[in-house]
């Protein structure tokens, strides 16, 4: 796949129109964003972070083709950073950041809520993948009706 079918595919864009998502009651791509976006402000991952347009894309990435995140690395961190004109290790270490701004100002019960049991009990945090994930899941499940 080159970058640029990546970058189509990404941003849920097939000439020129917008796709509905698959298995998703017919919401739109708009919606997933919306729920996406709605859970990581829930979680209180800051905004101003580069890591959370970052995280905003992979996890409707992977809510609509679930196969990312079985190749975080060799896929979905190159289509985030071809859409973004960054590089996959940029992505990948402002995800963490987040990620981890999150784990250190989240509220326990809306952690738990989102997603699930999903933090390591020796640090305390989840991987990048584990967090896109359960919050893609999350943001699909608040859209089906």
């Amino acid at each position: 796949m080159t970058q640029s079918e990546s970058k189509n595919q990404l941003s849920g864009e097939k000439e020129g129109t917008r796709k509905s998502l698959k298995n998703h009651g017919g919401a739109t791509e708009e919606s997933l964003i919306n729920a996406a976006n709605a859970a990581l402000e829930r979680l209180g991952v800051p905004k101003k972070l580069s890591g959370y347009r970052y995280l905003l894309a992979a996890i409707c990435a992977v809510a609509e083709e679930p196969g990312y995140i079985d190749s975080i690395t060799s896929k979905l961190y190159p289509a985030v950073a071809a859409k973004f004109a960054s590089t996959p290790a940029r992505v990948e270490r402002c995800v963490r950041t987040a990620v981890e701004a999150c784990f250190s100002t989240c509220d326990e019960r809306i952690a738990d809520e989102i997603l699930g049991n999903i933090a390591n009990p020796k640090t305390g945090k989840a991987t990048n993948s584990e967090f896109i994930a359960a919050v893609a899941k999350y943001a699909k499940s608040g859209l089906i009706v």
